[in-house]
């Protein structure tokens, strides 16, 4: 709370998942900040990559989905987040796209969620919603890699705000949820679309 919702043209969704069956990989690095304490990731909860494996998110650290927690703030591990080993050296690399396998079946079903890192393919068609904000944490008016990006759903822009029309969506449903042309939705891919293009 408190923190400045901005707009930025440039950040679009991708709403596409990896194919159906698509073979998932454990990482056990992969972990969460478990914000209800409840011992399992769910949709909205910050997802990092632990990469010194100290179970704290600290320098280093790779933020998969979500904002940036407080540093040395506790990481938890669920089973169920997985990633899809792009470049099969089994371990999640930056980019690669982590899933919530919802049923831990190792492969990736309509039920399953993408968490982050959702594969572009050359030819997709990026779309604007306006409700796509970040949070400007340096001033600059733009979007860079470590600001929290947040879906302003009731536009009420309660909080200072700057537009970058460079924040874009994929204007395609996921598997699992319904389309809403034209807006966004949990599942579809954020992107900064740098050259507005």
């Amino acid at each position: 709370m408190g923190a400045t919702l901005t707009l930025d043209p440039k950040l679009r969704v991708l709403d596409s998942s990896p194919p159906i069956g698509t073979v998932l990989t454990a990482d056990f690095r992969i972990r969460f900040v478990d914000a209800n304490n409840n011992g399992r990731w769910d949709s909205g909860e910050t997802v990092i990559y632990d990469a010194n494996n100290d179970s704290l998110y600290n320098f280093g650290d790779s933020i998969v989905a979500g904002s940036a927690p407080v540093y040395s703030t506790p990481l938890k591990s669920d089973s169920h987040l997985k990633f899809v080993d792009t470049n099969l050296d089994s371990i999640w690399d930056q980019g690669e796209p982590v899933v919530y396998d919802a049923n831990n079946s190792g492969a990736f079903a309509s039920g399953d969620l993408v968490v982050g890192g959702t594969p572009l393919s050359p030819a997709s068609v990026l779309k604007i919603d306006p409700k796509i904000r970040f949070v400007d944490t340096n001033g600059a008016g733009v979007w860079a890699q470590g600001k929290p990006v947040v879906y302003d759903n009731n536009n009420d822009m309660l909080y200072t705000a700057s537009i970058d029309p460079k924040l874009k969506f994929v204007d395609a449903p996921p598997a699992s949820t319904p389309n809403a042309p034209g807006t966004w939705a949990s599942g579809k891919t954020v992107i900064y679309d740098s050259d507005n293009s």
